[in-house]
């Protein structure tokens, strides 16, 4: 077991790590078609490494990532699974959203057989359906959470007002949110998703998790724009940083958004065992080096509610009078 991945809770009661391991690149094309031949070994190294985080999905394959989960890790001793509902998958290249409850209902009656659970430790919304209203999918995870069978709820590919309106119907229930993320995207990336960081901010607020995945992507896949310069300024930066460590670069990108936050877990995929060894070292990389400057621009730091609350406790507790047990105030004898 790997001592060196930092931990984060949620809910106040499962403890996981930072690194996870994202199950997309288990299929073999990207979340499509039958498993790999060495997908169960993958999951059982990752896990040997100091992995207790899985990510997975219904859609990818569809239904071939849980499966493999299930013949991997099952009974999952000190591991938490973490699977998504919400995407129809029925050709490769092809995702349609489905937030229907009655998709919803039978995704995740699927997700518990496949894994061999009567609970799924964390369940997410895959993404919004523009032909469902979110509150409907939503309500329907609330309902089947009320139920027995979700322990608690996340939401995925989702901007700042649909974070907003997951809180107000999920209350305590939603502990994760879960987006696109790397460094890369951060620089040239504001027509694709504007309130990333603004969601981020809320994750520490609230003490939610903020799960990236594609966090050692380049951004290839999404427009450039005016801020190219910083993208280059970030390439240098990263690469010195690996070069001195002897790290690939896409490991110090890994390392790079470990860093820009605790509340950050990070679920890199992989279909090959060299490069899931390689990237256990970004976790302690994360830690020693100072990758402030590959970001576009600093973040405020934000105190969490519940640190707010106890700190306003300790006040309480520091503006009371303290009892006076001096000689002078106590009663004299009489007897």
């Amino acid at each position: 077991m790997n001592s060196l991945i930092s931990k984060i809770v949620l809910g106040g009661e499962l403890t996981v790590s930072r690194l996870g391991f994202g199950t997309i690149h288990l299929t073999k094309e990207r979340g499509f078609g039958p498993a790999r031949k060495n997908a169960v070994q993958l999951l059982r190294r990752a896990v040997e490494l100091g992995v207790d985080f899985i990510d997975t999905a219904d859609s990818y394959g569809p239904e071939t990532t849980e499966t493999i989960v299930h013949e991997a890790l099952h009974p999952y001793n000190g591991i938490t699974i973490a699977t998504k509902g919400g995407f129809a998958h029925p050709a490769e290249g092809i995702w349609k959203p489905n937030g229907r409850p009655a998709h919803l209902r039978a995704a995740i009656h699927g997700s518990l057989t496949r894994l061999h659970l009567e609970k799924i430790p964390l369940y997410y919304l895959h993404t919004p359906d523009e032909e469902v209203p979110y509150e409907e999918s939503l309500g329907c995870l609330k309902d089947l959470h009320d139920a027995g069978q979700i322990r608690f709820v996340g939401i995925s590919n989702v901007n700042y007002s649909q974070v907003q309106a997951a809180r107000a119907i999920l209350g305590e229930t939603l502990v994760s949110v879960q987006n696109y993320y790397n460094v890369m995207f951060h620089h040239g990336a504001s027509d694709y998703c504007p309130d990333t960081e603004q969601v981020l901010d809320e994750c520490e607020l609230r003490e939610w998790a903020f799960v990236a995945w594609e966090p050692m992507g380049t951004g290839a896949d999404l427009p450039h724009d005016d801020q190219e310069h910083c993208r280059r300024r970030a390439i240098e930066l990263i690469s010195t940083i690996a070069a001195k460590h002897g790290v690939a670069p896409h490991v110090a990108r890994l390392a790079a958004v470990l860093s820009r936050s605790k509340q950050i877990i990070a679920i890199p995929g992989t279909s090959s065992l060299t490069h899931l060894q390689a990237n256990m070292a970004a976790m302690q990389l994360s830690e020693t080096e100072d990758f402030g400057s590959a970001w576009l621009m600093q973040r405020k730091v934000l105190m969490s509610l519940r640190r707010k609350r106890e700190i306003e406790v300790l006040k309480q507790r520091l503006s009371r009078p303290t009892q006076d047990y001096s000689a002078r105030n106590l009663p004299r004898n009489r007897g």
